[in-house]
């Protein structure tokens, strides 16, 4: 079953590549700019490298299960991932969306963008809160309805990770602003600190605690991603309101 999924996935992604270069090339059409695309390339390294930190982190820990726990284990604990996985995909499109009109307030306004991300964040804030309550109320249902009866432990470790969408919501709030003034780099280097917090855990603890601790492992990661996030965003607006009282001055 694996070898057919893995190649239309395959297919869809080289479907979806085509048209939107087909759209591109129609709409935009080509130009080649040396020193642009050098400072494209250059400043994508640290986007790329957060895309795979977070496929890192994001499955690390089912490799992990699967490897020390077993295929059941694993076959337990990765639908609930899965459904957590796709329901985040709400607060990453308002990710997307807020983005550039961050990076658009910050280019003319940088003081502006305080009070723009912190609405931001008490929207993503409320978004995650009300997701991660109804994951929480409706778990062994939605469990139960998509995979079976067989499932009520996948039951369980959903209604634990329901605590990731509250997090991630925020969290992805945070990266907007994070992103938006520059401090991309300094991003990776949180998802990275992320990462390896969340692949050691696992190791030292999932023999002991098993799925349940893994799950729980999850959520201190989008924790220590949350604040992370955080402590750059407030040495940031620290840093700007101290330039402008000295341009006061």
């Amino acid at each position: 079953m694996v070898l057919p999924y893995a190649i239309a996935r395959a297919v869809a992604t080289g479907i979806g590549t085509v048209f939107t270069l087909w759209f591109t090339l129609r709409r935009f059409g080509v130009a080649f700019h040396l020193p642009t695309i050098r400072r494209a390339l250059r400043e994508s390294v640290p986007f790329a490298v957060s895309m795979a930190l977070t496929l890192l982190y994001g499955r690390a820990d089912i490799a992990i299960v699967a490897s020390t726990l077993g295929t059941e284990a694993a076959g337990f604990y990765a639908p609930a991932v899965s459904l957590i996985l796709a329901l985040a995909l709400a607060p990453a499109a308002v990710y997307g969306v807020m983005l550039p009109a961050m990076s658009r307030v910050y280019a003319k306004n940088p003081p502006a963008l305080t009070g723009l991300a912190k609405r931001l964040m008490g929207g993503n804030a409320l978004l995650g809160l009300i997701l991660g309550l109804l994951v929480l109320l409706l778990a062994r249902p939605i469990v139960q309805l998509l995979y079976g009866p067989g499932y009520e432990l996948s039951g369980e470790l959903l209604q634990i990770l329901s605590g990731v969408l509250l997090l991630r919501t925020v969290s992805f709030g945070l990266a907007a602003a994070v992103v938006a003034v520059g401090l991309q780099g300094k991003r990776v280097i949180i998802q990275a600190l992320a990462a390896i917090f969340n692949i050691s855990i696992n190791l030292l603890i999932v023999y002991q605690y098993g799925l349940t601790g893994v799950a729980l492992v999850y959520c201190l990661s989008e924790a220590v991603l949350m604040l992370g996030y955080g402590f750059l965003f407030v040495r940031w607006q620290r840093t700007t309101n101290q330039s402008s009282a000295l341009a006061a001055l």
